[in-house]
């Protein structure tokens, strides 16, 4: 079953956001980072979803044996768990879910919320039991939490063709989850078919029939999204190096400065949003606007990081943003 995404122009790069921290040179653990987004989940709705800022379903990432991924998802105050839901996770080949088929070219390793909060790993292999995909309770009783960030960590190592010789690990907030091996990924295929080549984005609540979905219109958001080639280091803050997809910045590294009146299309994923640029100045400023062209308010320069309250000084919108896109424009000033 695949997201219906609301589409955004392509004409304009996404600023990387929420918490990011820029990272000083290009970085030989982190292969890719994937912008963050929010998501509405309609009401008495089951399989849908309507996204702000998500590039696409799946996104393609040089194909390895094994990657690992790492991201954050908030649980907005109106969220209902019911009985349970998608959520995004490394895939490979022809992704397989849906209740399709098994076949030897796909597999996937995604993750659910269930009622009450808790989770699974859930998974498409070629073993499996269930028509519909696998589930592997969450460790220890953990589970999510609403109007808090959870860090989901995924380590799949992909089989050899036709071998039960593949794994997969999970962490919720730093403690492990899931710990399985034996598993058998992908079929009889070249040993360069079905690798981990892929992030699946999609999320919505479900579940085939309607006591999947929620009684009334739910949200979500969710942090960058980074496919590294080690285990993060959970003693620290969740961060990503910020990224403008084609545009200045690109895996940390900083190949231009900005122009004066450049604009940029950035993702806000709630209060508290902090972008982090280059090359910013004391005194520079960017300018926040709606899509609409209304004034939501400004990023100061801190000497070391761009950051904005959500909407909360300066600007008629104040703070009853949703979280989705704004338009940035860059003001080049000079100190006296």
């Amino acid at each position: 079953m695949r997201l219906p995404a609301k589409r955004v122009s392509n004409g304009l790069p996404f600023l990387l956001a929420a918490m990011a921290v820029l990272a000083a040179g290009p970085r030989a653990d982190i292969v890719s980072v994937i912008n963050g987004f929010s998501v509405t989940y309609p009401g008495n709705k089951f399989g849908e979803a309507v996204v702000q800022g998500v590039p696409q379903d799946y996104v393609k990432l040089p194909p390895a044996n094994e990657y690992y991924l790492d991201y954050q998802v908030w649980f907005e105050s109106d969220w209902q768990w019911v009985k349970g839901g998608k959520l995004p996770g490394l895939v490979g080949g022809s992704h397989t879910s849906g209740c399709k088929d098994i076949v030897a070219d796909g597999w996937s390793a995604r993750f659910m919320w269930h009622d009450g909060g808790g989770g699974h790993f859930y998974y498409y292999h070629q073993n499996r039991v269930n028509d519909c995909g696998d589930v592997r309770n969450f460790a220890n009783g953990l589970a999510f939490k609403k109007s808090a960030w959870n860090r989901i960590t995924e380590h799949v190592v992909v089989n050899a063709p036709g071998q039960a010789n593949g794994s997969a690990q999970a962490w919720l907030n730093g403690a492990k989850v899931t710990d399985m091996t034996g598993i058998k990924w992908r079929g009889s295929v070249a040993a360069t078919v079905a690798m981990v080549d892929q992030v699946s984005l999609q999320t919505f609540y479900g579940g085939s029939t309607s006591d999947w979905s929620p009684t009334s219109t739910t949200h979500s958001r969710f942090s960058a999204f980074v496919v590294r080639t080690d285990l993060p280091d959970f003693s620290k803050p969740f961060e990503a190096p910020a990224v403008l997809n084609g545009g200045t910045l690109e895996n940390g590294r900083d190949p231009s400065a900005l122009r004066p009146g450049q604009r940029l299309a950035v993702t806000f994923l709630g209060n508290g949003l902090v972008p982090v640029l280059p090359n910013g100045a004391m005194g520079s400023r960017m300018t926040l606007s709606d899509v609409q062209g209304r004034l939501a308010g400004g990023l100061a320069w801190d000497g070391s990081r761009w950051q904005w309250s959500g909407g909360a000084e300066g600007g008629g919108l104040r703070g009853s943003l949703r979280p989705g896109i704004l338009v940035a424009r860059y003001e080049a000033r000079t100190l006296p």
